[in-house]
């Protein structure tokens, strides 16, 4: 008996649709992600993790003592326990010569990923950080990369999204028809699928561009 073809998913048919689209066309910025993406966890802990203590300690302190004293706590956590992609200024400053636009879009407080990355010294890459509590809204609801296309009069083909998530990365840039590069880690390689573009290093971004 001869079964029918197996259908492809929908995500996979949707991602083909876009890459297929982008296919030669001319990049103009890079949606970075930030958890998991631009850094990780020094000992190993999950973003989600680490993302939702450092939230939780940082609106509490802010509440408590004033939104100061709740940036240095940040500023210390960060350089104690996170620590950047080995490949992340190398990339950045290949990007920047290249004169592309870089953002940081990300599910975060505007305030605390802002700390974050000054605490690591890369804001100057960055043209934007767009977080959910500047566009009031999440990257699932699209906010965040609607802001930035609107904004700086980008073509959602422009533009490449990286992340490591594909509930918060990958659906939403296909949604909008941005091109969704996965990088894969170790927490999230049973999220990886073949009909994603799945990127080990953030090096390997510059070939998409």
């Amino acid at each position: 008996i001869r079964r029918p073809p197996r259908s492809t998913p929908s995500n996979s048919s949707a991602a083909s649709d876009v890459y297929k689209r982008q296919k030669n066309m001319s990049i103009k910025a890079v949606l970075f992600d930030a958890d998991g993406t631009l850094y990780n966890h020094r000992f190993g802990a999950p973003p989600v993790v680490y993302h939702n203590l450092l939230l939780k300690e940082f609106e509490r302190l802010k509440e408590s003592y004033g939104m100061e004293t709740a940036k240095r706590y940040v500023e210390e956590y960060t350089l104690k326990e996170l620590m950047l992609d080995p490949d992340l200024l190398y990339t950045l400053d290949k990007l920047k010569k290249k004169n592309l636009l870089l953002f940081i879009i990300s599910d975060h407080d505007q305030d605390c990923l802002e700390s974050i990355v000054r605490s690591f010294g890369i804001e100057e890459f960055f043209d934007e950080i767009v977080t959910s509590s500047k566009v009031g809204g999440v990257k699932r609801l699209l906010k965040g990369f609607e802001y930035i296309l609107e904004k700086y009069s980008l073509k959602s083909s422009e533009a490449i999204r990286v992340g490591d998530s594909v509930k918060r990365d990958i659906l939403p840039a296909v949604a909008v028809g941005i091109k969704p590069l996965f990088v894969v880690r170790a927490h999230n390689r049973c999220e990886m699928k073949k009909y994603y573009t799945n990127i080990h290093s953030l090096v390997e971004i510059i070939k998409y561009i």
